[in-house]
């Protein structure tokens, strides 16, 4: 169990890290360039609903049935969770910040490190939280359907092998590790974030 554990961490921890290098920094362009944010609204709104368990044929065809085709599809889950809640962050700050960062001489990466990026930080935390989650989910999922190790292949395994208790068990350690995500990431947000308002209100 202990070797399927960690196989399935790696590809949730792998996709996650991937989905949330691209998803920042690209929401964080698109929602601060208006040709951009209206160019790219139509292709985003269009594959933002399809679902990633859609995706899996495809990958399968092109990456096999490694952890690599597992990580993309977890990184392509968690992708979407990061990259809206980056954009409504960036513009939902106060357009007041901004004209005082523009009277005060501040350069497009100073303003964006200074004024921008503390506003938008909660709602990065959002997409992050959002998104770990969706990954795992989305980890155990591709592992059943597709075989692939990791905790859904051995959940597939003992119920082949009739061993239900064995199932249920590794079911409860999958919401277990869920709800402990959660857990770290909720207390990790309100440790770091404890200088925001909304945080400060909580």
């Amino acid at each position: 169990m202990w070797h399927q554990l960690l196989r399935t961490l790696l590809a949730w921890i792998l996709g996650f890290v991937i989905a949330a290098v691209v998803a920042t920094p690209l929401g964080s362009l698109i929602a601060l360039n208006r040709f951009l944010d209206s160019s790219t609204r139509l292709i985003v709104d269009f594959l933002r609903p399809i679902p990633p368990v859609a995706v899996l044929p495809l990958a399968v065809l092109l990456f096999g049935t490694q952890l690599k085709m597992t990580v993309i599809i977890v990184a392509f889950s968690a992708f979407w969770p990061i990259l809206f809640q980056t954009i409504y962050g960036v513009h939902d700050v106060d357009p007041l910040k901004l004209d005082t960062a523009s009277v005060f001489g501040l350069g497009r990466i100073d303003t964006y490190r200074r004024v921008v990026l503390p506003s938008a930080t909660p709602y990065m935390a959002t997409g992050f939280r959002l998104a770990a989650t969706i990954a795992l989910v989305v980890t155990i999922a591709t592992e059943l359907i597709v075989g692939t190790s990791g905790l859904g292949y051995q959940i597939n395994q003992v119920r082949y092998a009739g061993d239900t208790a064995g199932m249920y068990a590794l079911i409860l350690i999958t919401g277990a590790i869920g709800s402990l995500v959660s857990w770290l990431l909720i207390g990790f947000e309100r440790r770091t974030l404890h200088w925001h308002a909304s945080y400060r209100r909580g």
